[in-house]
């Protein structure tokens, strides 16, 4: 490899637990990229997958979006809109803000796109890291 140029692993070696033929800053950055998953667009009310990754509300209306309980701890989930829209997620009793209280329903989005939560799972529950124009109550 030419000096100054970078070359990034594009899989895992099945056979290890580690990447093979890597560095660690290599295997840093797919693990990384395995835990951020990918971008899911939402056009019609309905579930979120509650694996990692980005979820992009589109839908052309208000809309009506559940997600289910996490299943696995540190998988981040970042919830967007890109619809100027007040769509709400509902994930009852799953939500902890912050706030007192216990856990809240729902998030409730402002009609701008670019209102957007991001969330990471811990202990079977969603905990709210940022959010930018989204209200999150108790039902």
């Amino acid at each position: 490899m030419a000096q100054g140029t970078t070359s990034f692993p594009t899989a895992l070696d099945a056979a290890r637990t580690n990447p093979s033929n890597m560095d660690s800053s290599e295997a840093a950055i797919l693990a990384m990229q395995a835990r951020m998953g990918v971008v899911t667009e939402y056009a019609a009310d309905g579930a979120i997958a509650t694996a990692a990754g980005i979820a992009v509300l589109t839908k052309g209306s208000a809309g009506a979006y559940t997600l289910a309980a996490p299943t696995t701890d540190g998988d981040r989930l970042c919830v967007t809109s890109a619809t100027a829209f007040a769509h709400v997620v509902t994930a009852t009793d799953l939500i902890h803000d912050g706030v007192t209280g216990g856990a809240k329903d729902t998030a409730t989005f402002g009609a701008f796109a670019g209102a957007s939560m991001d969330l990471v799972a811990y202990d079977g529950k969603w905990h709210v890291v940022a959010k930018n124009v989204v209200t999150i109550a108790a039902a």
